[in-house]
């Protein structure tokens, strides 16, 4: 999917690169596809990278992209919004708990290549978006998924129930 958007993105002359993060069996097939498109100088496949290296690739980034087909709530798409990186993700599961669609990122269809290139070249074009969103996601992030703050809620929560079966 997102090796078709940044094919569709190269038609229409944007300016845009592309890091892909991650390892596994389809590596093969994403290399070909990068290939097939004639992307190889736009989009590169960083392989398996320990935390270190994705914190600095979210400080580098324009945006995130997270073109996906099965998910819960990926980990991976709160720390790019907590990292200040405006999203595009998939409208799956429970993706749209996280983010609302132009308020927290932009979300698209799943496996609507067309709609995911559309998608990030709205944030190419638009910095002022970009900026928008990626404040708003930090703020969601910082509000509803604080780890200290969450893990203080749930025990209150388990205290005021053990007081009441006392």
């Amino acid at each position: 999917m997102l090796v078709d958007a940044a094919r569709r993105l190269g038609k229409d002359n944007r300016d845009f690169r592309v890091t892909i993060v991650g390892a596994g069996p389809q590596e093969q097939g994403l290399r070909a596809a990068i290939r097939e498109a004639g992307l190889e100088a736009r989009v590169t496949l960083a392989g398996a990278l320990n935390q270190e290296q994705v914190r600095r690739l979210y400080g580098e980034a324009d945006a995130f992209v997270l073109p996906s087909f099965a998910e819960g709530i990926p980990v991976v798409l709160m720390e790019a919004m907590a990292s200040g990186v405006p999203c595009v993700t998939t409208r799956i599961t429970g993706i749209p708990e996280l983010i609302r669609s132009d308020d927290e990122g932009l979300l698209v269809a799943p496996s609507d290549a067309e709609a995911l290139a559309a998608a990030i070249a709205r944030l190419i074009d638009d910095p002022a978006l970009r900026a928008r969103i990626a404040a708003a996601a930090r703020r969601r992030i910082d509000a509803d998924f604080h780890l200290e703050r969450n893990t203080a809620r749930l025990g209150s929560l388990f205290a005021r129930r053990l007081e009441a079966l006392q």
